[in-house]
């Protein structure tokens, strides 16, 4: 508390002393005659969006300069105690010099310092942006005055000499004592210390309101007490205006707002050229230091609480709204542009709104917090959902200083936004179509696309770099590409004194590299006779990454000392040397290491990967298989809940990765031949398939294996905070084992129940009788009115007439979906005639393999012997031509006549193919065809299949034929 009240006292005490010296620079200013503008100065209409349209000379007696030094405040009369003017002040000392009479009223709000000049604009013409490339947006003729820069004249007073300095600290790691519900900024907003759920019944297993009140009081809390909504102007909106209405919050060099404890010392200077690339993850942006703009409103601003300090943006990466507070606009502003913008077209994060958004009340009442969407009833409380801080885009920090600010409203990004979405997602990869693009005209070799360019660089002090380039393919955008360049651009454009030159300096040092070959791929091209480099760890650990990959993916982090060998290729490894950092899989293990620090994070997944086997997923292993095993190798399971077991593939792969290896144990029971083990994180074909119904999936264990997935991630995301992923393993655990699909016939061993009917149907005349898990009968069967039928426990009776083991019924979605709509509907027999049919066509499928397979190798057979007939009529071709040229060249002569003589009129076919075909060959095939489109109708089989004699013939007409059934199979099984 000592703490606050000092920082309130110190924040209290420079509030002051800005008010003071703004009523002295006041009473000078009323003593100077006002002298008009020269020229004329164009305001943009209150609710429109202007495109930049280049670089505009400065006005004449301009009343926008800073004073001169006899003027304002001297330099022999500084503040006591007040090193570092507030931003408000140094708004005032270069925005206030010739207020317009009425600046107080909104509409006639200042322009940004240097602005442009450009006519009116109606706001239903939306947003254009500008194509006059490499002009600056709103410069007076340096980048220096763009994009969060310094005035260049600024009295002696205030000077600071640069010095280097290390990044700044982290935010703290816990809670203010006056924020008990607001969440830190790496964490979830949410009670962490919930009190635990109540252990879940015994058989819930499909019913996931268990797995929702498990997690309920550990994801689920109501908005915190800051986190007001601004559907209605602030109360204190009506207050009369002050001085202290024309400040912004101070930020740091970094963007991070200054705490009330640093505002008695000196900000810190720029960064070094070479720590550009450092970029401190998480700080919040940053806003432009030379706004100098009133705040358009006669609000008090909202005070910046503690709380927006602490919390980070996650810049250009999308955050979980679990674990992320996000502000949207309200419903009534999307509206005001048509077509209507969707609900989360502009989000922003809760560091970037309190910072930057809250001086400006009428600005923030059109936001409002962004809720989590309800999830499903039966699916897990986490939405999963992920935003973007728009607010991170420079453009979109241009936008809303440069004239949503001075027009106090929200319709230029509204129309900015508008215009976003007509533009192509930049997918960061090789473009193989001629398309337009930007190139920096410093030939430096950087380069991007135009959705790149009006998201990062419109507006900004390095527009007019980058030149329009007419349409072209075999290019790639550094933007999107999200590597070196895409760092040393954010921070470059982030400094106080944005430069291209520098910047350009290290777009022509990255693209000097030569490209990444691929994963597999080796680094020295073929015939290519060197030197080649790459870089390897140090200490001679295992590992090689190619310039390119350590340059975008570890240079500048904290794995750059781990790998910084520059080493030469020797000429014996240009066969074999290969790129260990290409992969995907690779370059998040290596995410994961520069978070942990720990290079061995990284390796251990990239040697698993190579050396363990692969998840076999719904297949599964036998445990005899295993025998002999080493350590690398063991199966694990979840400590608390035995029954979920992971493979070593998935263990290294995943869980090592995301740090959750704590919560796993090796499996050390005996093994037990015939015992089958499935991986519970086995992955499902689509990725991004809702949880919420296991019928999304193609079976029911990828489908615990996404959940279980979503909450590694989840927690990995939460930094090491797993509590989600418990609550989920504990009601998994609960449910019944997961059904393997019929891949493989389970075993006694294996103590697996199974259901189905004891006597047939009445009128059942294919007398159709199933066999079902204990998963897919708790799932499909049970509460219906076909569970007294078809829900007779014949567990022993299986084992007894099976003792290799049985396989369910229901292996794929299609039967899964028959016997679900049956049971609904208490219709065995419509099950019964699916049954059936599904049955008569995988016979007929498995029989017709059994007849390719066969043919196949007569085929190879006949491919033999015409190899060796080619090899010989080669070699009389050679004799011949060795023995007697001219008798070739008359040979030859005669066939050429004989193809061309008359034709004599004889033909081959029938009435069903025709009489047209002059070989018989043609006639057979065309014949063939015939005959399988005949028999799709009553179902195709063997017997359709007529041998001809000719081995080529009968391979055209089987691959018809097997064809067609194929696609009768997969629309019935």
């Amino acid at each position: 508390m000592d703490f606050l009240k000092k920082a309130k006292t110190q924040v209290k005490g420079a509030v002051q002393d800005a008010q003071g010296m703004y009523g002295q620079y006041k009473q000078q200013q009323k003593q100077q005659p006002q002298q008009p503008p020269q020229g004329s100065y164009h305001q943009a209409p209150q609710g429109s969006y202007q495109p930049t349209q280049g670089h505009q000379q400065p006005h004449q007696g301009n009343y926008q300069q800073a004073p001169p030094p006899t003027q304002g405040y001297p330099q022999h009369q500084p503040m006591q105690g007040f090193q570092q003017p507030v931003q408000g002040f140094q708004q005032s000392q270069q925005g206030h010099q010739q207020p317009h009479a009425g600046h107080q009223q909104q509409q006639h709000s200042y322009a940004p310092q240097g602005s442009y000049q450009q006519p009116p604009q109606s706001p239903q013409q939306g947003y254009q942006p500008n194509h006059n490339n490499g002009q600056p947006s709103y410069s007076t003729g340096s980048y220096q005055n763009q994009y969060g820069s310094h005035p260049q004249q600024q009295h002696g007073a205030y000077q600071q000499t640069p010095t280097s300095h290390a990044p700044p600290p982290p935010p703290p790691a816990q809670h203010p004592p006056q924020q008990p519900h607001q969440p830190h900024p790496n964490q979830s907003p949410v009670h962490h210390n919930a009190p635990q759920s109540a252990p879940l019944p015994p058989h819930q297993p499909f019913n996931m309101n268990s797995l929702h009140q498990a997690l309920a009081d550990a994801t689920h809390q109501p908005p915190p007490a800051s986190a007001v909504s601004h559907s209605q102007p602030p109360v204190h909106q009506q207050q009369p205006p002050s001085p202290a209405n024309q400040m912004t919050p101070p930020v740091n060099h970094d963007g991070r707002p200054n705490l009330p404890s640093a505002v008695s010392s000196p900000p810190p200077p720029p960064p070094p050229a070479s720590a550009a690339t450092n970029v401190v993850r998480g700080a919040a942006i940053p806003q432009p230091t030379n706004s100098s703009y009133p705040t358009p409103s006669h609000a008090q601003p909202p005070s910046v609480s503690l709380l927006a300090a602490v919390q980070t943006c996650p810049r250009h990466e999308e955050a979980s709204v679990d674990l992320t507070q996000f502000y949207i606009l309200q419903p009534h502003v999307l509206q005001q542009v048509q077509p209507a913008l969707g609900a989360d077209s502009l989000s922003m994060c809760a560091a970037c709104f309190s910072t930057c958004i809250t001086p400006y009340p009428n600005l923030a009442s059109s936001f409002q917090l962004r809720m989590r969407t309800e999830s499903h009833p039966d699916a897990p409380q986490a939405s999963f959902e992920k935003l973007i801080c728009h607010f991170a885009l420079p453009t979109v920090r241009q936008i809303f200083y440069q004239q949503c600010v001075p027009s106090g409203t929200v319709m230029p990004l509204l129309q900015f936004e508008q215009f976003a979405g007509t533009l192509p997602t930049c997918k960061g990869t090789l473009v193989e179509q001629p398309v337009e693009y930007y190139e920096s005209n410093r030939g430096d070799g950087f380069g991007c696309c135009k959705t790149c360019f009006e998201l990062f660089i419109r507006s900004t002090a390095f527009e007019g770099g980058l030149v329009l380039k007419s349409p072209d393919s075999g290019w790639l955008c550094d933007i999107g590409a999200r590597g070196y360049l895409f760092r040393a651009l954010i921070a470059d454009l982030e400094d106080q004194r944005p430069d291209f030159n520098r910047f350009s300096s290290k777009s022509k040092q990255r693209t000097a590299l030569p490209f990444c070959p691929g994963k597999g791929n080796r680094i020295v091209p073929e015939g290519s006779s060197g030197p080649h480099f790459t870089f390897e760890p140090v200490g001679g650990k295992s590992g090689v990454l190619c310039q390119a990959c350590y340059w975008d993916k570890v240079h500048g982090t904290s794995m750059e000392p781990f790998f910084n060998v520059y080493t030469q290729i020797e000429q014996q490894y240009y066969d074999t040397a290969t790129c260990d950092l290409a992969g995907i899989v690779e370059t998040f293990a290596m995410e994961a290491a520069i978070r942990t620090g720990d290079d061995e994070v990284w390796r251990r997944c990239l040697v698993g990967r190579a050396t363990l086997p692969a998840c076999k997923g719904v297949e599964g292993v036998e445990e005899e298989t295993l025998e002999g095993q080493d350590e690398k190798n063991k199966w694990h399971c979840f400590t608390e809940h035995p029954s979920i077991e992971v493979c070593p593939f998935c263990y290294c792969a995943t869980v090592e990765i995301l740090g959750a290896g704590p919560l796993f144990s090796p499996i050390t029971r005996p093994l037990r031949p015939g015992v089958l083990r499935m991986c519970f994180l086995a992955q499902a074909q689509d990725l991004d398939a809702d949880v919420s119904d296991a019928s999304n999936f193609e079976n029911t264990l990828v489908w615990r294996g996404t959940m279980l997935r979503n909450w590694l991630h989840h927690g990995y995301n939460c930094h090491g905070n797993f509590y989600g992923l418990k609550h989920v393993a504990k009601a998994i655990a609960s449910w019944p084992p997961p059904c393997n699909a019929g891949l493989r016939a389970l075993k006694p061993v294996n103590k697996r129940k199974w259901y189905g009917n004891k006597f047939y149907a009445v009128g059942d005349e294919n007398m159709t009788g199933i066999r079902l898990c204990e998963e897919c009968f708790e799932h499909y069967v049970k509460d219906t009115p076909l569970e007294s039928f078809v829900g007779e426990d014949l567990t022993d009776q299986v084992y007894a007439s099976l003792p290799d083991g049985c396989r369910c019924c229901t292996q794929t979605r299609r039967a899964r979906d028959e016997l679900s709509s049956a049971c609904q509907k208490g219709d065995f027999l419509q099950f019964s005639k699916y049954w059936a049919a599904r049955t008569n066509c995988r016979e007929r499928h498995e029989a017709m393999n059994e007849q390719c397979n066969r043919q196949a190798e007569k085929q190879k057979q006949a491919l033999d012997v015409l190899n060796m007939q080619n090899q010989m009529a080669s070699i009389q071709l050679m004799q011949g031509l060795t023995a007697n040229t001219n008798a070739i060249i008359m040979g030859i002569g005669g066939s050429v006549a004989e193809a061309a003589s008359p034709d004599y009129g004889q033909r081959y076919g029938n009435a069903a193919v025709g009489n047209g075909y002059l070989t018989g060959a043609g006639a057979n095939a065309a014949q063939a065809r015939i005959d399988a489109a005949a028999t799709m109708s009553k179902g195709i089989n063997v017997a359709d299949f007529h041998s001809t004699g000719d081995t080529w013939q009968d391979t055209q007409q089987l691959l018809l034929l097997s064809k067609a059934l194929q696609a009768e199979w997969d629309a019935i099984k």
